[in-house]
């Protein structure tokens, strides 16, 4: 199934907000998932499923949301002068911190992110993957992560995945799940939401 990286930007971010985010990490969520699909990255399931796990126990979700772990670093980044700033002992779908790093990286420190079977360089907002199993790409956790910067996160040669324009490959079943809590932020249709201006109005002679 295709669909376009603003489809994907938008799901994301609507799920995150049905799984309970506030809007400011929903919006994050979405510019994240946005920024793994056009580099053709599993973005899909690892967020479909932390987003349920939040769901399921808000209480301690927060602990290892990688997308509050991200927008944190983002934050906390400039402070630091270029020392890796602590994550979570363990994290779930630490492939979502990517694009966080991508960010950080930006500012011309490369920064790399590990967890088991994956080691992401990030350099000038590049992404040079190394992998040894594909499955930890888009492995669940929650996992222990480590963050280097400077030279120790430097690789030379690599490949760099390069953004693409065309929207995104997705597996049927898991984005209907994603939609499913996306869903969960739709208003009810009643007469007062209709005379407001949902959908057709009071007079549907369709």
């Amino acid at each position: 199934m295709h669909v376009s990286l603003n489809e994907v930007e938008n799901t994301a971010l609507k799920a995150a907000r049905g799984a309970g985010s506030p809007w400011g990490i929903a919006e994050e969520a979405g510019r994240a998932s946005r920024w793994l699909a056009a580099r053709g990255l599993p973005w899909l399931a690892p967020l479909t499923a932390m987003l349920e796990a939040r769901l399921a126990s808000p209480v301690t979700a927060h602990a290892d949301c990688p997308i509050l772990a991200g927008t944190r670093i983002v934050d906390v980044w400039p402070l630091r002068g270029g020392a890796a700033p602590a994550l979570p002992k363990a994290i779930r779908a630490p492939l979502l911190l990517v694009p966080f790093l991508a960010q950080a990286s930006e500012s011309g420190v490369p920064v790399a992110v590990s967890w088991p079977g994956v080691v992401a360089h990030l350099i000038d907002g590049a992404l040079q993957p190394e992998v040894a199993d594909m499955a930890a790409l888009a492995a669940e956790g929650p996992l222990a992560a480590a963050i280097t910067v400077g030279a120790a996160a430097q690789i030379h040669g690599a490949a760099v995945l390069k953004p693409r324009t065309g929207g995104a490959e997705v597996e049927p079943q898991l984005f209907d799940r994603l939609r499913g809590l996306a869903a969960r932020t739709y208003v009810p249709e009643s007469e007062q939401s209709k005379l407001k201006g949902a959908g057709a109005g009071l007079l549907d002679n369709d």
